[in-house]
C-alpha cells in the first residue's frame, strides 16, 4: 500500500513539475513576443507558442499563427522561408485538428516544398509523417501507411530513433484499422523495441 502511494505521489509530483515547466515556458515566450525587437525572434516565439497552445488555448494558436504569417509577409530570405515552412506546419496541425483535411494537406505540401528547397530532410520526414496522420484521420489508411514508410526511410538515414518509433507505432494503428492485425503487431513491436 505504501509503495502504491509513493508511486502515485511520484507521478503526481512529476506531472505538476512538468505542467509548471510548460507554464513557465509559455510565460517566457509571451514576454519575448512583447519585448523583443528582433522580427525573427518574435516570429519564432510566436510559432513555438502556437504549438504549445494547441491543447491549452486553440484560439490563441490560430491567432499567433495569423500574426506570424503577417510578420513573415512576402520575405524571400532563407530565414523567412524557413519560418514560413514552420508556419505552414503549425497551420497544418491546426487545420487537421479542425477537421479541415484538404487545407491541412495544402499547408503540409507548401512546407514540404520549402524544406525540399533547403534539403532539410529531417523536416521533410516530419511533414510526411504529419501528412500520413491526415490520411489516417480520413480513414485512408493505405495512403497513410505509404507516407509513414517514406518518412521512416528518411528518419532511418538520419538515425532519428524517436521518429522511427513514432512512425512504426502510427503504421501499427493504420494496419489495425484495416484489420491487418499481424502487420499491426509487427509494427507495434518494432516501435516498442525502440522506446
Amino acid at each position: 500500500m505504501i509503495r502504491y502511494l509513493l508511486t502515485t505521489l511520484f507521478f503526481f509530483v512529476t506531472f505538476l513539475s512538468k505542467a509548471q515547466e510548460i507554464s513557465d515556458t509559455i510565460a517566457n515566450l509571451q514576454e519575448k513576443i512583447k519585448s523583443t525587437k528582433s522580427r525573427n525572434e518574435k516570429i519564432q516565439s510566436m510559432l513555438t507558442l502556437a504549438e504549445l497552445q494547441y491543447d491549452r488555448d486553440f484560439a490563441m494558436s490560430k491567432e499567433l499563427l495569423a500574426d506570424a504569417f503577417n510578420l513573415i509577409g512576402e520575405k524571400k530570405d532563407s530565414a523567412s522561408q524557413k519560418q514560413l515552412a514552420y508556419a505552414y506546419v503549425v497551420g497544418g496541425v491546426i487545420k487537421r485538428r479542425e477537421g479541415l483535411y484538404p487545407k491541412a494537406l495544402e499547408n503540409y505540401l507548401k512546407a514540404k516544398r520549402i524544406y525540399n528547397d533547403f534539403n532539410d530532410e529531417q523536416n521533410v520526414s516530419d511533414v510526411l509523417h504529419n501528412m500520413a496522420m491526415v490520411y489516417r484521420y480520413q480513414k485512408e489508411h493505405q495512403k497513410a501507411i505509404d507516407l509513414y514508410k517514406k518518412s521512416i526511410a528518411v528518419k532511418e538515414s538520419l538515425n532519428d530513433i524517436h521518429g522511427i518509433g513514432a512512425g512504426y507505432n502510427m503504421m501499427g494503428i493504420s494496419y489495425r484499422h484495416i484489420k491487418k492485425l499481424d502487420s499491426a503487431l509487427v509494427f507495434y513491436n518494432k516501435a516498442k523495441s525502440l522506446f
